[in-house]
């Protein structure tokens, strides 16, 4: 079997995802790092590699629609490493396949019927791959509670932070010259945006800054909520921002609110805390795993109750500001793409020598 592996970052494409980013940030740091077998990256099309430097040993390789429909035709990998839980394309079957699994937040977020469906179709991927991955404990303990994994070991590589550097970014100025608290992610339910709206009647001083796609159901939803409370002016949906304007709207905000009550992971949450930002989240799912006991934590979604975190803890903040940060950056800097794609890079290893 040739000693060639392929990583499956065709997510690259929807870059601003979730999965994009994920796709986008482990193939960079796979590019930087020492690796002495050749790779094949999978991606949409062949501009996508334009986002990266090139590297001799790694060829990006054009999803098609044999690879889609025909995959007992893919050529022969050392493994193929599907980054998501329900990939497009499948490697023919004598190739060993790795599978990173992100969430299972279709057990909560999807109609029971539909639920049932995704569960049957990730038992069947999971039957298929001879390795397993998962990126929080919380999303182990889940796959364990509703998989059978017949045996099979499950690793937990987390996910990394984007490098961090020096923003080129300048008060944007849909924030006039107030106090903002920020928060970020794909507009859906399960961010729990609205929760954060009757909040701002109590911050009048405050406007609230919620960046991302708001191309949505929930977007308009949203949109519509801000209306009828009359947060026109309070609150912005600035949509899709840059990695510039995002680190400068978390070194700059008096807070960040992260309400999301569904997350694999929770990048934005990590990013936050290293940015050294009064971080406010849930404590559902992966969030207090990743946040530790650095952070504060809503007990419920009553405004009240938030409201009264939000005080306290910027209270406390302001007195303890030093040591905080400082606790904040420890916990944050367990989670790099370096450590990360090292931890790939492993299960590569071991698959090209085992079955090269």
């Amino acid at each position: 079997m040739a000693k060639k592996g392929l990583v499956d970052i065709y997510k690259i494409g929807d870059f601003y995802s979730g999965l994009g980013q994920f796709s986008y940030h482990l193939a960079g740091e796979l590019m930087k790092q020492p690796i002495s077998e050749d790779l094949d990256f999978l991606v949409p099309s062949r501009e996508t590699s334009h986002r990266f430097i090139e590297k001799g040993n790694i060829t990006f390789v054009k999803a098609g629609l044999q690879k889609r429909y025909f995959p007992q035709l893919n050529p022969a990998y050392a493994f193929w490493h599907s980054t998501q839980q329900f990939p497009s394309f499948l490697p023919g079957e004598q190739t060993p396949m790795i599978l990173t699994i992100h969430d299972l937040n279709f057990m909560s977020g999807k109609s029971p019927g539909k639920a049932t469906g995704y569960l049957n179709k990730l038992q069947k991927l999971v039957d298929r791959a001879q390795v397993i991955t998962t990126i929080s404990r919380f999303t182990l303990q889940e796959i364990e509670k509703h998989i059978n994994l017949r045996g099979k070991d499950v690793s937990v590589i987390y996910n990394g932070i984007p490098s961090q550097t020096s923003s080129k970014a300048s008060r944007p100025a849909y924030l006039g010259t107030e106090k903002y608290f920020f928060s970020i992610g794909v507009f859906k339910r399960s961010k729990q945006f609205h929760t954060l709206l009757p909040l701002m009647k109590h911050f009048r001083d405050h406007q609230l800054v919620l960046a991302g796609n708001y191309n949505t159901e929930y977007g308009k939803e949203i949109i519509s909520l801000i209306s009828s409370q009359g947060l026109d002016k309070q609150v912005v949906l600035p949509g899709t921002i840059s990695e510039d304007e995002k680190n400068w709207l978390y070194a700059n905000c008096d807070a960040f609110l992260f309400p999301s009550i569904a997350e694999g992971f929770g990048l934005p949450l990590a990013e936050a805390m290293r940015a050294g930002c009064p971080v406010f989240s849930s404590r559902y799912t992966s969030l207090p795993e990743i946040g530790g006991e650095t952070i504060y934590y809503f007990d419920n979604s009553e405004i009240d109750s938030m409201h009264d975190v939000i005080i306290n803890g910027l209270s406390d903040f302001s007195r303890n500001a030093t040591l905080r940060k400082q606790a904040m950056k420890k916990q944050a800097d367990r989670f790099s793409w370096e450590l990360s794609a090292a931890g790939y890079i492993s299960l590569y290893n071991e698959l090209i020598t085992n079955h090269g």
